[in-house]
């Protein structure tokens, strides 16, 4: 994914608890938990969000922009991850920020497009 018009790899950073160390697999088999996360929005260089425990506090975390990786991302040089999906469908960032495709159009392109339409409005009108 390119959105920035970079096709360089770009490091991402593991959440951490708030003690610093890592998230184990027993920490997600052991505790429910749930993400607060802001709205949806077009802002692809933010997000501010935690990641929260229901029963153990010193499991909370904050997350940030490079702890999320966007729709459409490749993941490389990584053994395994565990994530989750915070945002999917029209509410993604990615799909949020694409705006319309813009239609390329040369400048020779726009003057026969308009003298065709000249010459139609003439033939209507019933001049030529």
């Amino acid at each position: 994914m390119d959105l920035d018009g970079e096709t360089n790899l770009k490091q991402k950073e593991i959440v951490v608890k708030k003690d610093s160390n890592p998230f184990e697999l027993t920490d997600f088999l052991d505790f429910g938990f749930f993400i607060r996360a802001e709205p949806p929005n077009v802002d692809l260089n933010t997000f501010h969000g935690s990641f929260e425990s229901y029963s153990h506090d010193d499991q909370s975390s904050v997350i940030y922009q490079n702890n999320i990786l966007l729709r459409g991302s490749a993941i490389r040089n990584t053994d395994y991850i565990f994530g989750m999906v915070i945002y999917a469908g029209r509410l993604s960032k990615a799909v949020m920020n694409n705006g319309e495709k813009r239609k390329k159009v040369s400048t020779f392109e726009k003057v026969i497009n308009g003298d065709i339409g000249t010459g139609w409005r003439f033939r209507i009108a019933g001049i030529g």
